[in-house]
């Protein structure tokens, strides 16, 4: 029976083995606001003072690694109780990460605003007075005619 379980044992082995090697390796991972503050709480997890954007938030926007930052700090404080104490550990935290931290440039003019669907230009939804007394005077005239034409055919 020995021999049995050991032989088992190795193809289990070798089926698991074969499992798990048969994916194709991970391709890099793309920046991301999440994979960018996951690398910010391992930064703090480990007391490692970040002085260059890693690759992690590379290709993001300084708001977006600004969001990240703040994440990393809240998702690493949010074991202490209170508010000026959470305050004081974030501020304690944020060192590591403040070389990451920048000004967001403002922006050139207000942002655009979407149309209501539907909507087209405004003599689109109201005619002006004059396209209404073009119509009623073409309605009177084909009425008119309409009539002269009933009444010369009799």
């Amino acid at each position: 029976m020995r021999p049995r379980a050991s032989a088992a044992a190795g193809v289990m082995l070798a089926g698991l083995l074969a499992a798990g090697c048969s994916q194709g390796p991970a391709g890099p991972q793309r920046p991301s606001v999440e994979s960018c503050a996951e690398f910010g709480i391992s930064a703090i997890e480990h007391r490692v003072t970040v002085t260059s954007r890693p690759a992690a938030c590379r290709g993001l926007t300084q708001a977006q690694v600004n969001l990240a930052v703040g994440q990393a700090l809240y998702a690493m404080t949010g074991n202490v109780h209170g508010k000026a104490r959470r305050r004081a550990r974030a501020r304690e935290l944020s060192p590591l990460l403040g070389r990451l931290v920048g000004t967001v440039p403002a922006q050139r003019g207000p942002p655009p605003v979407a149309a209501p669907a539907g909507a087209g230009p405004p003599q689109a939804r109201h005619p002006p007075a004059l396209i209404v007394a073009a119509h009623g005077v073409f309605a009177a005239a084909t009425i008119l005619f309409a009539l002269l034409a009933a009444i010369g055919a009799r």
